[in-house]
């Protein structure tokens, strides 16, 4: 049975008056053992409840996910309007077609890169609200142009934040989620990137054209970076990421209130996430020898 050990001194007279339960403990410092007598560490999650908030956050966070359908349905109809539509100021060749079609890729190759990065130092909930710029960007560009090489620059521009999206928002939803609910809303993920890609068709059947879509797709990117605004960060982050560990203890207790019912233990899953944080940080490094 493990014991609280932590790496302050007390004097006496705190150690007489004031016992401090281990959220306190834990604003002191996240290096020591956790009491598991009388808060159990729950590995299977089931005293993990989710509060509403929870779902409202997944839908919130989802805006990503149509903004990004928008990005892989944009192109069919827009270049089949750019043929057909008599009042269309361009036109593209057939080499500029397969160029406006791939350039996304090369986007969201770059956006890959520096998912991770953006991930860890401005949080999840921040970097979600982040990729919404180059997405609007992007978006207004292709919408407001005649021009063959500022289509391709919104579309790298696009891309860049379709990369570091596909990281980003599974990430969030799996933090913030319990173990009973985290499949079913990670899987959320391919409904709504479908369900953007089947909005841009639908919006190009009412006769909207090429340069209008681009516009209409910035209504889900509009409602990304306006909700996530009120939405809680990922507790995980808070425990592993924000250097000053008080405060990030603090933040994470803040989420795991809103994120968690009444019914929900959350002094257990914040424990959880402090004895992963010390195991992941204090693990020496291990040297192999391949043979």
């Amino acid at each position: 049975m493990a014991s609280i050990k932590v790496e302050e001194n007390l004097n006496d007279d705190d150690n007489n008056n004031n016992h401090l339960n281990p959220i306190e403990e834990c604003n002191d410092s996240l290096d020591f053992e956790l009491d598991c007598t009388q808060h159990h560490i729950d590995t299977d999650g089931k005293n993990y409840h989710s509060s509403y908030l929870v779902y409202v956050a997944v839908l919130c966070a989802q805006m990503s996910s149509i903004t990004m359908g928008c990005t892989f349905g944009w192109s069919s109809p827009a270049l089949e309007d750019m043929d057909n539509w008599s009042e269309s100021k361009f036109r593209p060749s057939g080499n500029q077609v397969n160029w406006i079609a791939s350039t996304l890729l090369l986007g969201a190759l770059f956006g890959a890169m520096v998912c991770g990065i953006c991930m860890d130092i401005f949080g999840r909930k921040k970097t979600l609200i982040g990729i919404g710029i180059p997405y609007a960007i992007g978006w207004i560009m292709i919408g407001f142009t005649n021009s063959f090489v500022t289509i391709l620059i919104g579309r790298l521009t696009t891309g860049l934040s379709l990369g570091i999206t596909t990281a980003v928002l599974p990430t969030y939803v799996a933090e913030i989620s319990t173990p009973n609910i985290r499949g079913l809303l990670g899987m959320s993920f391919n409904f709504f990137v479908v369900f953007g890609v089947v909005y841009m068709n639908i919006i190009y059947i009412f006769n909207f054209h090429w340069n209008q879509l681009a516009l209409w797709a910035l209504l889900p990117n509009g409602l990304l970076m306006i909700t996530m605004f009120f939405m809680p960060e990922s507790p995980s982050w808070c425990v592993n990421k924000i250097k000053d560990r008080n405060v990030g203890t603090e933040r994470a207790i803040e989420s795991l209130k809103r994120l968690r019912s009444t019914k929900s233990d959350i002094t257990a899953e914040l424990n959880a996430l402090i004895e992963n944080a010390n195991r992941l940080n204090n693990t020496p490094k291990k040297k192999y020898a391949v043979q």
